[in-house]
């Protein structure tokens, strides 16, 4: 079996984006299905005292279901917070041309912010001799990495569940594109957790071939690997587009 015949179970590409303006969006308005999430969630996350359990603990399961719900999806779209607006629009033409399902953080992230914060408000103490409110530093730095493990696991089961990935790559998501690297940790993230799957996908595949032919805080830049992803230029995606809008 030749190995460009193999189908792999995961899909990436990168939308090299030098200028939105050229870019081509369908302009009917879609709201992708996790958009409406976030007044909902925002709703819940004042009621803190839903996730205490009987021994004064907050459920760190409880918080998961409800912060980061289980959305079924197609299509996993990575992006800079400062492109959130584009990603919503090319999440949408996508939907509404292809009829996947497509899945955008953007609305998770406001939500573990928020729950954050309400967190913290906890963990405020009056100091006597500043004679002022201050948050205990050591119990807020735990419920930060608390909430971002559970955002992280959360969304690497997005990831491994959509079959089709997007990273939206712009001059907001990437540092530097000669050494390919990103100021975003999550980015940094979610492009190492699609690149071990294509990578051990193909490992595992390959082996398969083989064996079948013989009887994968402060500003940091971190290292981002798009060799595994396939390009798609203003120009091939504007052709999708087109060709759907004129169709109609």
């Amino acid at each position: 079996m030749n190995k460009k015949q193999v189908a792999y179970r995961h899909h990436g590409f990168y939308f090299d984006v030098k200028n939105k303006k050229e870019w081509i969006v369908y302009n009917k308005t879609k709201h992708v299905n996790n958009f409406n999430i976030t007044n909902e969630l925002n709703r819940v996350i004042n009621h803190i005292k839903y996730y205490l359990t009987k021994d004064g603990t907050y459920s760190g399961d409880l918080i998961q279901k409800t912060l980061f719900p289980n959305i079924n999806a197609d299509v996993f779209i990575s992006h800079s917070h400062n492109d959130a607006l584009f990603a919503q629009k090319i999440a949408s033409s996508i939907n509404i041309i292809t009829g996947k399902e497509v899945f955008c953080d953007e609305g998770l992230w406001g939500s573990a912010d928020n729950f954050l914060q309400v967190l913290n408000n906890s963990c405020l103490y009056f100091d006597p001799n500043a004679k002022m409110h201050l948050y205990d530093h050591k119990k807020c730095c735990r419920n930060a990495s608390i909430m971002y493990m559970l955002l992280s696991d959360a969304l690497q089961k997005m990831i491994y569940k959509c079959k089709y990935f997007i990273f939206i790559a712009t001059s907001e998501s990437i540092y530097s594109l000669k050494n390919q690297t990103t100021l975003s940790p999550w980015i940094f993230f979610e492009l190492k957790t699609i690149n071990n799957i294509l990578e051990n996908e193909s490992f595992f595949l390959d082996k398969q071939i083989k064996l079948g032919s013989e009887s994968m805080a402060p500003t940091i830049e971190l290292p981002i690997i798009l060799d595994n992803l396939t390009k798609i230029t203003n120009s091939d995606f504007n052709d999708f587009v087109q060709s759907y809008i004129e169709k109609q």
